[in-house]
């Protein structure tokens, strides 16, 4: 029997986990929140263009685990990125299957719908004609940061790696109930996934029932008698269904309810740690998950991850530099592209590292992971947006200095700093153009040199 105030306590938690789920927000409106909400998704027109770069990393997860040849093998079969516009269908029938029955993989676009009021401010403050702009100016700052986030690359590719994931891990399910060996699908995983030895043996004898071969672009594949299997063995089939749901909200990292921190559900968590949420949560997802199996699943996750970070590492400094002068991006390159900073942020940008590059970063008195960040110069926890944005707004009185003083004068350094606040300044080929408009200042502040 459990005690009153135990009783009290579950209550509790699951009356968070209801609000939560149904995006009920945690604080009451305020004035000071709503423009902290419209700034944040201003720094998200600002920066997030260049997190794109992110997903290249991410494929690491799926290489890692299932293996190139699987990956690649399940590359043809998506043929699309939307459903088929008459008949709602996706791309390929398991993804189909899953999508439609599971909420999983390839499902952003439609949780990311908005159904909340679009007149916050008239609602709550007034309908006056400065709340009637209010509420133009936030709506019009949200679509655009969703813009960004589609039109970028940055949800597309996830939704396009979600979906490749998934045809490789139920083939790779379908491929082991064969006969295959699999280095992935070890005791320990499986039992996070919700199965035991036996369990899995009895759900790999249903696959080997439900399925039939058929011939692929790439060689034999299979399609799978998914209402068959419903009706006939619908405890084998919740089985499967769960290991898939589990394995691929971690391996392409989602924020799960379980894993959130009620911190982020705050104007405070939300404005300090912005851009650190996957960061955060990839703390249990994959740094503890990793450090908890040590496998050769892990070792092989974390290989690729170093390997692709390093390439888009590699390319993003690249195309950063173009547009500027030749002695200073000699000495970007030289500052970012030396062995020590490529392996450096090759490690730092593997997600079994989490948040351990950012806190060696703000410990330390010489910063090793410089130029980790797409949202940021800086790899500590000073890195925030919000922080940088007042450090560049406060430094425009440069301006007013420069314009009074016979001594002083504008530097490139200074419009890069203020080029910052500008939207989409970190997507080429904007950033190429203000690395352009910038060479035209000198690099010395002081007049005559």
């Amino acid at each position: 029997m459990l005690s009153g105030s135990k009783v009290a306590s579950m209550r509790k938690d699951l009356k968070f986990a209801f609000e939560r789920i149904l995006a009920v927000p945690q604080e009451e409106f305020g004035a000071v929140r709503k423009s902290f909400e419209m700034w944040r998704n201003f720094n998200v027109i600002r920066l997030m263009g260049g997190a794109v770069w992110n997903q290249a990393t991410e494929l690491s997860q799926i290489t890692g685990s299932m293996g190139w040849k699987a990956t690649l093998g399940a590359i043809p079969e998506l043929r699309a990125l939307k459903r088929d516009i008459e008949t709602g269908k996706a791309p390929n029938d398991i993804l189909d299957h899953l999508e439609n029955t599971i909420g999983g993989v390839g499902s952003e676009y439609i949780n990311r719908m908005e159904f909340g009021a679009k007149d916050d401010w008239v609602r709550n403050k007034g309908d006056t004609i400065t709340n009637q702009w209010l509420d133009k100016v936030d709506n019009g700052i949200s679509k655009w940061a969703k813009g960004v986030l589609d039109y970028t690359g940055m949800t597309p590719l996830m939704i396009q790696q979600k979906r490749v994931h998934a045809v490789a891990l139920v083939n790779h399910f379908v491929n082991v109930a064969n006969g295959a060996e699999s280095k992935f699908l070890t005791k320990d995983r499986l039992a996070w996934m919700g199965m035991s030895p036996e369990e899995f043996a009895q759900v790999s004898g249903d696959i080997k029932r439900f399925t039939k071969p058929k011939q692929g672009e790439f060689g034999k594949g299979y399609t799978m008698d998914f209402d068959g299997w419903t009706m006939e063995a619908p405890e084998t089939y919740s089985k499967l269904m769960t290991a898939i749901h589990r394995e691929s909200r971690r391996a392409v990292q989602e924020n799960d309810l379980g894993s959130m921190i009620p911190l982020m559900g705050t104007t405070l968590g939300q404005t300090v740690f912005q851009f650190m949420n996957f960061t955060l949560h990839g703390w249990n997802k994959s740094l503890m998950f990793a450090a908890n199996h040590r496998d050769w699943t892990t070792l092989s996750t974390v290989l690729h991850g170093g390997f692709l970070a390093s390439l888009a590492y590699m390319g993003r400094t690249l195309l950063g530099s173009i547009g500027m002068n030749g002695d200073e991006k000699r000495d970007y390159l030289a500052k970012r592209m030396n062995l020590r900073q490529i392996v450096a942020n090759s490690f730092g940008r593997v997600s079994q590292a989490s948040l351990l590059p950012n806190l060696f970063d703000t410990l330390s008195p010489y910063p090793m992971f410089s130029g980790l960040r797409t949202t940021s110069d800086l790899s500590s926890l000073a890195s925030n947006p919000t922080y940088q944005a007042v450090n560049g707004v406060l430094s425009l009185k440069k301006v007013i200095r420069n314009a009074a003083s016979d001594e002083y004068q504008t530097t490139s350094k200074d419009m890069r700093g203020w080029f910052r606040l500008v939207p989409l300044s970190n997507v080429v080929p904007i950033t190429t153009m203000l690395n352009a408009i910038a060479n035209d200042y000198p690099h010395s502040e002081n007049q005559g040199k």
